[in-house]
């Protein structure tokens, strides 16, 4: 089955299953649990199984910052899966957390790669702009078969400037980056 919470606080007392097959749906019409959105209050373990959904609603707009708490517990097993998020502007990602206490949906700033330029000496540079807790990880390739790291988990607090010297001469090469919390 599927659990539709528009608004208001559901209390749910343990012992609590969800089936691999329920889903929970949540409609976000603005950013306080109870009105602008649904929450759900476990009274102990928060088994979380299925799908999640998100919607928004009435117009609502998300914006960096916003942070959604969808269920309060005690302690929890599981996830979500899958998870049916609403498309947000390309500055901003969906970040769901499964805290300690909380699961909570953020919606932060993405990391984005910027001033792209091949330089005059053959090197090669770009930016990468996201959130100061962010790591990166840029490997390279000549054939997008065989990757090798140039720069391993590298923490940066917002803006990271990257040049490669290694790329003078080469006729192509490809980045890959992935970006770590």
């Amino acid at each position: 089955g599927t659990l539709d919470l528009r608004s208001g606080i559901v209390r749910v007392d343990s012992p609590h299953t969800k089936a691999a097959t329920a889903s929970l749906r949540i409609a976000l019409a603005g950013a306080t649990a109870g009105t602008g959105y649904g929450q759900e209050n476990f009274g102990g373990t928060a088994q979380f199984a299925g799908a999640l959904q998100v919607v928004l609603t009435n117009g609502f707009t998300v914006a960096q910052g916003n942070s959604f708490t969808l269920a309060t517990y005690a302690a929890h097993t599981g996830q979500f899966a899958p998870l049916q998020l609403p498309p947000l502007p390309k500055e901003l990602v969906w970040k769901l957390d499964y805290g300690p206490t909380a699961l909570t949906l953020l919606a932060r700033q993405s990391t984005v790669a910027s001033n792209l330029v091949r330089m005059n000496d053959g090197q090669f540079k770009f930016d990468l702009n996201g959130p100061a807790s962010s790591s990166c990880i840029i490997a390279v390739s000549t054939d997008l078969v065989t990757w090798s790291s140039v720069l391993t988990n590298t923490p940066f607090t917002g803006t990271l400037n990257f040049t490669d010297p290694a790329a003078v001469g080469q006729d192509r090469r490809f980045y890959r980056i992935t970006i770590t919390d």
